[in-house]
């Protein structure tokens, strides 16, 4: 790849939540493997998931830094890359995964990197030992923004009959159960929720020996982390979203016909109006297919 080694400052602007912010690791990645010698600044309020990233050279919340014009931007040989990939026409024509559509937006040739986070030593010591004993299942059914209008979105979460009989099989195969996700969001049983900062939840899926995600931050964290899950999607397609090291599981209930008035860029809404639910049935996906490939 030919490098540009002209030194320049780079503030690289991210809205949106934990996961896109984590997808944008691999982003930076490309970014730093073209600009080799420039100053790299992060602006997001999810500093938690840049921390020590050797790819930047500072993080800053935006929310609360009022001096961030002055200090990165005003009088600066600055190069901002702020738009947002989800307006490209690659992301809304679902040409390749958002990655690619992110450098591709910015100029940049993207290198091909899965994201990837950074732990101290320290920090697995005290999360490991929040964590129970034994071989340890991960499981994130719910996804979305707190208080939501509606708490469980059918666009992206496992139906909670499903995961409960997901849990129940992995209780008798031996494992204790980790439910990643909210104080707000519903309970499973044999499933004990730990109360984790962010960090530390980003560090904890390092100690995962098997996991069940859904199309929302935990699969992202899974990649930054190097493991392998079992990915079920509803509404997004494993291309834009996913990764391939991952096992992805697509429904296999069959769709009825729906307006979707509430649909503008994106074939579904993401927090899941019910009117526009194609679905019958909440036996959306096969639990003896995903039993097995959690076996693999």
């Amino acid at each position: 790849m030919k490098k540009n080694k002209k030194q320049k400052n780079i503030v690289f602007s991210i809205s949106g939540g934990v996961g896109k912010n984590i997808i944008a690791t691999a982003v930076v990645n490309s970014i730093r493997d073209q600009y080799p010698d420039s100053e790299i600044t992060v602006a997001n309020p999810h500093t938690a998931v840049w921390k020590n990233n050797p790819d930047i050279n500072a993080v800053i919340d935006f929310t609360e830094d009022d001096t961030f014009y002055k200090n990165y931007i005003k009088d600066k040989d600055v190069l901002f890359l702020a738009n947002d990939p989800y307006l490209h026409q690659n992301y809304i024509y679902k040409r390749e995964h958002l990655i690619e559509t992110w450098c591709h937006m910015f100029n940049i040739k993207y290198n091909g990197a899965n994201p990837k986070l950074y732990f101290t030593e320290e920090e697995n010591s005290i999360v490991k030992q929040k964590l129970p004993k034994g071989k340890l299942f991960f499981i994130q059914v719910s996804g979305g923004a707190a208080n939501q209008e509606i708490p469980i979105s059918w666009t992206r979460d496992l139906p909670l009959p499903i995961a409960q009989k997901v849990v129940d099989h992995m209780k008798q195969k031996g494992y204790e159960t980790v439910h990643i996700r909210r104080k707000d969001q519903y309970p499973l049983e044999n499933a004990p929720f730990i109360d984790f900062n962010l960090r530390e939840m980003l560090c904890s899926f390092q100690f995962a020996d098997k996991l069940l995600l859904i199309d929302s931050v935990g699969q992202h964290v899974a990649a930054g982390v190097g493991k392998k899950s079992v990915v079920t999607w509803v509404g997004h397609l494993p291309e834009v979203f996913g990764y391939a090291m991952h096992t992805n599981i697509v429904p296999n209930a069959k769709k009825k016909f729906r307006h979707k008035i509430d649909s503008y860029l994106d074939l579904y809404n993401l927090t899941g109006t019910l009117h526009e639910c194609p679905y019958d049935t909440n036996e959306l996906f096969d639990v003896e297919e995903i039993k097995k490939a959690l076996e693999e």
